[in-house]
């Protein structure tokens, strides 16, 4: 269900119906158990457009106060997967 959930959020971002920040804050919070924080916004944001440029190794910093795996950065394809951003880069 979160997967189709992410598509139709993303759906809607590209018909211009919900803001594109709106939505990653919605993806993060509703679509993953337990919510992820909503400070990981701007990673997720980054991390996109990262995946759309095809460089999925670039290294994203993280918010103040969050690690991923003991690191303050976190690379493009590590948000995508862990934060399930697929929808969002098609």
């Amino acid at each position: 269900m979160g997967g189709r959930n992410a598509r139709a959020m993303a759906g809607a971002v590209g018909r211009g119906e919900v803001e594109a920040g709106l939505a990653l804050h919605w993806h993060l919070a509703w679509n993953h158990y337990p919510p992820l924080p909503a400070a990981l916004a701007e990673t997720a944001r980054a991390a996109i457009v990262a995946a759309r440029e095809d460089d999925l190794d670039r290294e994203i910093p993280l918010p103040e106060g969050l690690l991923f795996r003991g690191r303050k950065t976190m690379t493009a394809a590590e948000a995508v997967e862990s934060m399930h951003l697929d929808a969002f880069i098609e």
